[in-house]
C-alpha cells in the first residue's frame, strides 16, 4: 500500500483570529472543520509541553501564557506528499505556521512529528531556510532523539521524504545520539547520496564512532497513524 505523508498543524488562537481564511490561501491545505474548535481545549498546555523541542528549547514563559490564553484550536492539514515534493510542502507548511503567528495566533505545533517551538524560534526558523533550507526544515520539523529500551531514533524525516534514523544505544549517551543523528538526517538531505545502501558505514566526524548501516521497516507505528514513516528507517549500529 502507497502511503503518502502529510503535515497536520494545531494552531491554538483567539476566536476572531482569520487562520481559515489564511489557510485558505496556501494552496492544497485543507482546514479541518470536524476537530476545529471555538472554545478552549485544556490538554492543550500538557500536550504541547510534551512535544516542546528538546534540540533547541525555545518556549519562553509569554509563550506558555498565551498558550493558556487560547480561546480556540484549529487544525490544518498539508497536501499529500512524496519524496519528491516533500521539501516544497514542508518549507509551505513553515511558511503558513508563521503566517498564522504574524496574525495573531499564538502558538503552533506540528502534529505529525510531535513537535513544538515557541513563536519566535518558528520565525527564525523561516528566516533561516534562505541560508539552508534542509537545515531549517529538519530544525522545525524533526523530532530527536526519542528513545526506547534499545534505541535512540527520530520522528518527522517522512515529513522530508526520507527514513528516519534510529541508532542502537548500547554504549552511546543521549549528547552522542544527537550528534550521530543529526549528523546523518543533514548528510542525508543535504549530501543527497546516490549510491546508499545496507551494509555501508558512516562517521560524524573523521575521529569518531563509525556506524553500519542496514534499512528497516517503520513498525513503531500504525499505518494510519501521522507519525508513520513509509520511507522506513536508516538503523545505525556502532562497529568502532
Amino acid at each position: 500500500m502507497n502511503i503518502n505523508p502529510r503535515h497536520v498543524i494545531c494552531v491554538l488562537h483567539q476566536q476572531n483570529t482569520p487562520v481559515r481564511q489564511i489557510s485558505s490561501q496556501f494552496s492544497g491545505f485543507d482546514y479541518d472543520v470536524d476537530f476545529s474548535q471555538d472554545v478552549a481545549d485544556p490538554r492543550m498546555m500538557s500536550s504541547f509541553k510534551a512535544s516542546a523541542d528538546r534540540v533547541s528549547p525555545s518556549v519562553t514563559t509569554d509563550d506558555w501564557h498565551a498558550i493558556e490564553a487560547h480561546s480556540a484550536v484549529s487544525y490544518i492539514l498539508s497536501p499529500r506528499m512524496t519524496p519528491e515534493n516533500a521539501l516544497t510542502v514542508s518549507r509551505q507548511t513553515l511558511a503558513l505556521a508563521v503566517a498564522l503567528l504574524q496574525a495573531g495566533a499564538f502558538a503552533v505545533k506540528g502534529e505529525s512529528s510531535g513537535i513544538a517551538h515557541g513563536r519566535t524560534h518558528w520565525l527564525e526558523l523561516d528566516s533561516y531556510t534562505s541560508k539552508s533550507l534542509e537545515s531549517a526544515l529538519i530544525r522545525a520539523w524533526v523530532r530527536y532523539p526519542i528513545s526506547d529500551d534499545c534505541f535512540y531514533y527520530s520522528l518527522g524525516m517522512h515529513l522530508l521524504g526520507m527514513p528516519d534514523i534510529e541508532l542502537n544505544r548500547i554504549g552511546i549517551s543521549e549528547v552522542d545520539a544527537l550528534d550521530v543523528i543529526g549528523g546523518f538526517m543533514h548528510f542525508l538531505l543535504i549530501d543527497q547520496p546516490r549510491n546508499l545502501d545496507a551494509g555501508h558505514t558512516f562517521h560524524a566526524r573523521p575521529d569518531s564512532v563509525r556506524f553500519q548501516l542496514s534499512r528497516e521497516r517503520c513498525t513503531r507505528y500504525e499505518d494510519d497513524d501521522f507519525f508513520y514513516n513509509p520511507y522506513g528507517y536508516w538503523r545505525l549500529n556502532a562497529v568502532g
